[in-house]
Order: structure tokens, then sequence, then C-alpha cells
């Protein structure tokens, strides 16, 4: 698993409205950054508690190691921070190895989606400084949308489905020219109008009798013609009675 992947899920667990996820979010601005914060999430519902959350993103067993031979260096952001978590692929450490006030959220064998692996102590964070709210905002800035390409992605997207609905509405135009072409010579070749008042589920059986029978033999379909003609006569007559 990448880091990306890793941040991805991440950022589907931490996702806007409830939260404002950002990544790589240095300790403070300008030259005065010693520290950078692989993500940092800021919840926005005052009903949830409006917390903020360090993570660190690991996915190596090297890069764990290291991190964890010196874990003050990631308190230079997790000071100003609720809790922080390491966030890891599936079985990369053990709760175990975690410092003491450190969480665990590691990814589940699919890959999927992130779980608690343990959870992290609740800090006391210091109040926000200047400088560090400063290189928030700068990177809130650097990671707003691009406007003019999302407005150029917008108008391709409707070419395109203004190009889509032109080539359906072109195909339907042809099949039902080609099904009306086909009523105009049925109806040219057994003289049956379809605006006339003719019973159409009547009709439709007749013509499914003709196809059936045009194979057969021709003194059977005589036969079968006149046991048809003899019940109508046989109609006719209860009818003048």
């Amino acid at each position: 698993m990448t880091t990306d992947e890793l941040y991805a899920l991440l950022a589907k667990r931490y996702a806007y409205p409830e939260y404002a996820l950002l990544p790589q979010v240095r300790n403070a601005a300008g030259f005065g950054a010693s520290r950078t914060a692989d993500a940092i999430a800021f919840s926005l519902w005052p009903s949830r508690g409006l917390t903020i959350t360090a993570y660190e993103l690991k996915i190596s067993r090297g890069d764990w190691l290291r991190e964890r031979k010196d874990p003050a260096k990631a308190e230079e952001t997790a000071k100003y921070c609720h809790e922080i978590f390491v966030v890891t692929p599936y079985g990369l450490i053990e709760p175990k190895e975690l410092p003491p006030t450190w969480g665990l959220l590691a990814a589940n064998k699919a890959g999927t989606q992130l779980r608690v692996g343990c959870p992290a102590a609740v800090l006391q964070p210091d109040p926000l400084d200047p400088s560090f709210v400063a290189a928030v905002m700068k990177r809130a800035w650097d990671k707003k949308p691009d406007m003019a390409a999302l407005d150029a992605e917008y108008k391709r997207g409707r070419a395109d489905g203004a190009e889509s609905a032109a080539n359906t509405v072109a195909t339907l135009q042809g099949e039902i020219g080609e099904f009306c072409k086909q009523i105009t010579d049925f109806e040219a070749a057994s003289g049956v109008r379809f605006t006339m008042a003719w019973d159409k589920g009547d009709l439709g059986r007749v013509v499914a009798e003709v196809l059936a029978n045009r194979n057969l033999d021709p003194g059977v379909q005589l036969r079968r013609w006149k046991t048809g003609m003899q019940r109508v006569m046989d109609e006719i007559d209860r009818a003048l009675e």
C-alpha cells in the first residue's frame, strides 16, 4: 500500500463537511517551520467537539522504527492537537509499539477502510500559535480547487454530454424511421392501415396464424380454412335464428 492510498482512506474517513483534512501541514510559517505532520484533521461540527487531530502515515517497518526512535519530533505539530494517530497498512505494527499517548489507525486486510487498532489519549493542546495558524491557512490555500481547471472540466463534460445526447437522438431517429418504413410496407402489402378502427390484438393474431401456417401442406391449410369458415357460417346461422 502506498502513502497516497493510505491518505485516500484517511480522506474517506475524515471527509467534509464533518471534517477538514489537510495533508503535509508544517508546524510554523516560513523559515520557522521544523516539522511537517503527514495530515491534520479539523472537526467542524460543534456537536462532535471541535477537535484537531494529527496523523503520521507509515507504510514500512523501517519508516515506523525511525519514527519510534524519536517520537518527540511529531510533538512539534501534535502539541496543538487533541489526539495523534499513526496510520498504517494492515498488520504493520502492534499497539504495544506505540508511544504512550498515540493511537493506531490501520487499514483492513482488503485495504478498503481504516479501523481503530488502538484509541489515542485525549490531550490538552497548547493555545494555537499564530505562526501555526498561518501555516495551516497557507496549506488550505494551496489545496484550494483550481477554479479555471474545474470550469474547463465542466465545459468539457457538458460538451461530451451534448455530443452523446445528439448521437443517441440520431440513433433513435434512424430506428424510428426504419420502423415507420416497415409499417408503411406492411400497410401497402396488406391493405390494412393501422389508423383504421381495427382490433390490433385480433389483427396480430391473424398475422401470427398466417405466419404459422405458411409452410404447411396446401391440403392442411385448406382444411384449416374450411374449418374456420364453417365456424363463421355457424355463427351467422345462429345470429339469423
